[in-house]
């Protein structure tokens, strides 16, 4: 898990429960507003996993984002106060300022050159979680309660 407050340059290991497993230093980030953790491979054919962390929220909009890449701690690696070097891009939405509170990672095989693009989510109050859906095409989003009523799973598969 990723902690969303300014200057944030550690994420936390957690276990199936919830509970803490690590504290992990993150070597080259110092994150504005981190709002997601992803999981993938590294680069395409490889088997490596990393982590990617969106620095891409503001309640305000960001015209300029960030996405970090650390390779995934494992055994020995995931003990707290273990440290890790992140590479770093910044994209720029091409049309303003976005609040962004979730990311999905794909087959990173060119990842700093991927070009920025918005998708469907379902008609929901402020989603802030995605993942793919594992047993057909598409993915399912997550939202945070709302002032009107509790949170919300919704589907979008593909056409």
């Amino acid at each position: 898990m990723v902690d969303d407050a300014r200057g944030t340059d550690t994420i936390v290991a957690v276990r199936g429960d919830g509970s803490p497993f690590a504290t992990i230093d993150v070597d080259g980030m110092s994150a504005v507003n981190a709002e997601a953790l992803s999981a993938g491979v590294c680069s395409a054919g490889s088997t490596e996993r990393c982590l990617y962390v969106g620095d891409i929220g503001g309640n305000s909009g960001r015209g300029e984002v960030a996405v970090h890449r650390l390779p995934e701690p494992v055994g020995a690696s995931a003990g707290s106060g273990a440290s890790v070097t992140a590479e770093a891009w910044t994209y720029a939405y091409p049309d303003g300022p976005y609040d962004a509170e979730a990311m999905l990672v794909g087959d990173p095989a060119d990842f700093a050159s991927w070009p920025w693009q918005q998708v469907p989510i379902p008609d929901q109050w402020q989603s802030e979680g995605i993942t793919y859906r594992t047993a057909s095409c598409g993915y399912v989003v997550v939202s945070e309660k709302s002032p009107f009523g509790r949170a919300a799973i919704g589907g979008v598969g593909c056409a």
